[in-house]
């Protein structure tokens, strides 16, 4: 089956090419919005060679395009699998221009540390996110949690006290969508960057191989 002009042009843009893929993904992270981004991980997707991406990051093909099919809201832990597989990760940086000031709580030992810090937030988060490992990055989150004013932040981003204590509680695998109204509750966003260059392209290219 011949390859699609989108698919062709998405190639030449995305294929195998961390760093295009991780300006493309920064400008999709920069509002938070599930959307831009769903559609900025369906593209680079399918850019790529999936069969060979998938058994790479060990989702089968149909898995891999479903789950980043533009439509469907993947987990944290499938977003950072694919980000590995690309050889990109993010970082978490605050924004420029805070939008929101919490009442501080009192008595947690973490406030001091995190508690309305769009700073701090940013580079205990980026050090947990360095590996593209889901359960560093769930410890980091429940630490910046708890040490917010929980029922202030719940009001900002719509997310009930107990459903949010639940989805951040270090364990769960959330959805992406509330990790970024998180983010942005938070004054925090992503920016996504390329790895290390590791030589060789580690995934063929799209294409059937040429006959000897």
């Amino acid at each position: 089956m011949p390859i699609s002009k989108e698919k062709t042009e998405l190639k030449a843009l995305f294929g195998d090419n961390p760093k295009a893929i991780a300006r493309h993904l920064s400008e999709a992270f920069a509002n938070n919005q599930l959307e831009a981004v769903l559609v900025a991980l369906n593209q680079i997707v399918i850019a790529q060679n999936v069969a060979a991406l998938g058994r790479e990051i060990g989702l089968t093909r149909e898995n891999l395009y479903r789950t980043f099919g533009g439509t469907v809201d993947p987990s944290l832990g499938r977003v950072l699998k694919l980000l590995a597989g690309l050889n990109v990760h993010v970082l978490a940086v605050p924004r420029s221009t805070p939008t929101r000031i919490r009442p501080r709580t009192r008595r947690k030992p973490l406030t001091g540390r995190f508690g309305d810090n769009p700073e701090a937030i940013a580079r205990h988060l980026t050090e947990a996110l360095a590996a593209n490992q889901l359960q560093p990055v769930l410890t980091a989150l429940n630490q910046v949690v708890v040490a917010q004013n929980v029922a202030a932040l719940s009001r900002e981003i719509g997310l009930g006290r107990e459903r949010l204590y639940r989805t951040f509680g270090g364990t769960a695998d959330p959805w992406f969508s509330r990790v970024l109204r998180l983010l942005d509750g938070l004054d925090v966003q992503l920016v996504a960057v390329a790895g290390a260059a590791r030589g060789i392209p580690i995934r063929p290219k799209i294409g059937r191989p040429r006959k000897n």
